[in-house]
């Protein structure tokens, strides 16, 4: 598989989504570690989360990016829920991510605006809550860009 070119714009938002090796659910019931994850970040570099949702094989997040790359930034997301799901859960497994992950530079209110209606409703669309209020693993921060 050919690597897509990512592009990186500083201070823009991306919607970026990251799924399980084998789509294995290794985030159900280990949110809050994906959760810290995503806060240990964000404290360490002067990216903002602005939403995510997080299901048993997969993540949408959208974040608004400084001078980091966004591959450098997942892949210290993907790396530090991997080390902490290695130590508390279960130290002999070997992957927890798929390789690659998507990325979708947000272009303006409107897209902004879908991206957060999607991430609000993607647990409703894959059956695990009836409305998206029910669901405890999306939070939505910020509307405005």
């Amino acid at each position: 598989m050919s690597k897509l070119r990512r592009y990186h714009i500083e201070g823009y938002y991306y919607f970026v989504t990251c799924v399980t090796f084998k789509r294995i659910h290794f985030l159900r019931s280990n949110e809050q570690l994906l959760i810290n994850s995503f806060y240990k970040f964000e404290k360490e570099s002067a990216c903002s989360i602005i939403s995510y949702t997080i299901l048993p094989d997969h993540f949408h997040i959208i974040i608004n990016v400084n001078s980091i790359h966004i591959s450098k930034i997942m892949q210290k997301i993907k790396l530090s829920f991997y080390r902490k799901y290695k130590l508390l859960i279960d130290d002999s497994v070997r992957r927890v991510w798929q390789n690659r992950f998507m990325d979708h530079l947000l272009r303006d209110e409107k897209d902004l605006y879908n991206h957060l209606k999607y991430i609000q409703d993607n647990a409703v669309k894959h059956k695990y809550s009836k409305v998206p209020e029910e669901w405890e693993y999306c939070k939505i921060y910020y509307y405005k860009m």
